[in-house]
């Protein structure tokens, strides 16, 4: 990165998806830092597209949480998924 690159136009960038688990279809989707401002502009995005209480799951990103309740307040079924891996041991015989 050169001293005249805006951090915020390069590097890692993301894409948010919303997406029914039921049809499969993609509600809302986003792209863009992994940060409070993309997560709340995505939760708003998606909110602007329902028209009834959901369900909603994300990672364990902390910024969906501000985001969310900024967006939904109380009227949202919300959790967020946390995946812990582990190794596997085989045996032998």
């Amino acid at each position: 990165m050169g001293p005249d690159d805006n951090p915020n136009m390069i590097g890692d960038f993301y894409t948010f998806v919303a997406l029914d688990s039921e049809t499969k279809l993609i509600l809302a989707y986003k792209v863009g830092k992994r940060d409070l401002t993309t997560a709340q502009a995505f939760i708003f995005d998606l909110s602007s597209r329902l028209s009834n209480r959901i369900q909603l799951s994300s990672d364990k990103l902390k910024a969906y949480v501000e985001a969310v309740e900024t967006v939904f307040g109380a009227d949202i079924d919300y959790g967020q998924i946390v995946k812990s891996y582990e190794a596997e041991t085989h045996r032998t015989g």
